[in-house]
């Protein structure tokens, strides 16, 4: 996510949404977590 710093809080804004959701589609549990996972500190750390 390196990079997309100012889309993530622009995104509420351009789209009207209240909340993210993120879809994943992967087989592998461990990669499906850290595809949650990576979004969710991006986050947190703003």
């Amino acid at each position: 996510m390196a990079g997309q710093g100012p889309c993530l809080e622009r995104l509420p804004e351009a789209t009207g949404a209240d909340e993210p959701v993120v879809t994943t589609i992967t087989h592998d549990h461990e990669d499906r977590v850290r595809s949650y996972r990576l979004p969710a500190e991006e986050w947190q750390r703003r």
